[in-house]
Formats: C-alpha cells, sequence, structure tokens
C-alpha cells in the first residue's frame, strides 16, 4: 500500500511539473540558461518573492535575512565542504563578486558541526564572505537543493531568478548576472 502510495504522488507530481513546464513561456528567465532548472522553477517561481530567510554569518555573528540582501544582485551558493565541486565554485563566485558589485552567500548544507564549517572557511579564504550554516537543511530545503554545488540567483528586489547547479564557469555566471542586471 505504501508503494502504490508512493508510485501515486510521483504521477501527480509529474503531471504537475509537466503542466507547469509546458506553459513557461518566459523567454527571460534565467532558468533559460540551464533546462535541467524546470522543476525548481516551477517550485519557486520565477519573478516572485524568494524564499524569507533570517541566519547568523558565521564569520561575523550579524544577522543577514531578505531584508538586508536587498539592494544588489544576490547569489546564494549552497556547498558542502566535502566536494571538490564545491570548492570550484566558491572559486569563480569569489572571483565573480570581486568583479561585480554584488551580494554573496555561501551556505554549507550538509556539515553537523559549525566547528568543521569555520575551519574549511578559514582554510578557503572565505572570511570575507556571508557563510551561514544550514545544519538542518531549512534554506536548502526552501530552494530545493538536491545536490550541491547549486547557486540561486536573486534580483535587487529580492525575486528569485533562477538557479544553476553543478561548478559553472566564470563566463557563464556572468552571463546570468548580466541579464539579471539588464531586466
Amino acid at each position: 500500500m505504501q508503494r502504490l502510495n508512493k508510485i501515486s504522488l510521483f504521477l501527480v507530481m509529474a503531471i504537475v511539473v509537466i503542466s507547469l513546464v509546458s506553459c513557461n513561456s518566459d523567454s527571460s528567465s534565467v532558468d533559460d540558461v540551464d533546462s535541467t532548472q524546470k522543476e525548481d522553477t516551477n517550485l519557486l517561481s520565477i519573478n516572485k518573492k524568494a524564499p524569507k530567510f533570517n541566519y547568523k554569518n558565521i564569520n561575523t555573528n550579524d544577522d543577514i535575512n531578505n531584508e538586508a540582501l536587498l539592494g544588489k544582485t544576490t547569489l546564494i551558493s549552497f556547498f558542502t565542504i566535502n566536494d571538490s565541486s564545491s570548492v570550484d565554485e566558491i572559486n569563480t563566485l569569489k572571483k565573480i563578486s570581486e568583479d561585480f558589485d554584488i551580494n554573496l552567500v555561501f551556505v554549507e548544507i550538509l556539515s553537523e558541526h559549525e566547528d568543521d564549517v569555520k575551519d574549511f572557511v578559514n582554510k578557503n579564504n572565505m572570511n570575507d564572505y556571508i557563510v551561514i550554516h544550514d545544519r538542518y537543511a531549512n534554506l536548502s530545503g526552501d530552494y530545493v537543493v538536491t545536490s550541491p554545488p547549486k547557486t540561486v540567483f536573486i534580483d535587487k528586489d529580492g525575486l528569485y531568478k533562477g538557479a544553476i547547479e553543478d561548478s559553472r564557469s566564470y563566463d557563464e555566471i556572468k552571463d546570468i548576472i548580466n541579464r539579471i542586471e539588464e531586466n
């Protein structure tokens, strides 16, 4: 019986996703860059307010929330300390943040202990960045992070613009930021 319920739930979700994808004709969304993100766009709604959050920056102990990030394009990078592709993505995003006037928020999602995250931050020269430890995966759940690295794009007005999974090149991310800032 439980297996039948899971299959039924999967079929209903698949129908909803297919329906929403076929109805989505917004050609200006960031997610057009990566068709693997269609599931995310349906759950998070392109051009709608991004999910609210309020966390502590482990580097400064300052509160970090949606309102504090308004006024600039924001990239939220979900990563794990045990993944080399996450490190590659972190290095690319650090370079992006040097070249663009953006908010850059790193969210570590899988580590049990904040001390491990702080050690990683120190080792990877991330002390000047906003770093959040999402120990219970609340924020990563809101942004439908199934596997890191994943970078979420939010415009200066706090609207969700899309996401990309896996490490991307500097030029790919730069192009997405330019498109967001043009709109």
